[in-house]
């Protein structure tokens, strides 16, 4: 059987202004881009089944705005190790949430999102804010990432990349 993670960065944010760095909410280009993968994901038949992000409000909120694009919108949980996680923490989240999902994004920051698509596939991607890692897995289950971590990245899509709508 095989399993697909998608891995993104959340979209851009303010820049800091005053509010805690958990709390930065999306840029204006931010709330344009996130809605856009999300169609773009539609278009490329890669709808996740479920959605994971971080807790922080840029990290949410992409995920909402993706999962609003999507035919069956799934709802998005939220996990505080997916604030500023490290490899290993985004690894145990897919593993231990990742549920029945055959199609799973998970919806974090970098340095770590950009690590786990090194450490996941061996290929050095730099995650650019809504750039999205698709990633598939010969495993039956997620757990199974925690004994066989190792996928194919298939695809990276960056935002300012995508063909005009």
């Amino acid at each position: 059987m095989s399993r697909t993670l998608l891995l993104m960065r959340h979209a851009t944010p303010m820049l800091a202004s005053g509010l805690a760095d958990h709390e930065r909410p999306l840029n204006p280009q931010g709330e344009a881009t996130a809605p856009r993968m999300g169609r773009w994901l539609v278009a490329q038949r890669e709808q996740p089944d479920a959605i994971i992000a971080s807790t922080a409000t840029r990290a949410r909120r992409t995920a909402e705005l993706v999962s609003a694009e999507l035919n069956h919108a799934p709802a998005v949980t939220t996990v505080d190790s997916l604030y500023l996680p490290s490899v290993e923490e985004i690894i145990e989240v897919v593993a231990c949430q990742g549920g029945a999902a055959g199609r799973l994004l998970v919806v974090c920051h970098n340095p770590g999102i950009s690590e786990a698509v090194h450490a996941l596939a061996g290929m050095d991607e730099y995650m650019s804010t809504a750039t999205v890692a698709v990633l598939d897995f010969e495993i039956d289950v997620w757990s199974d990432l925690l004994v066989s971590p190792r996928g194919l990245l298939r695809h990276v899509w960056r935002a300012g990349e995508l063909p005009a709508e």
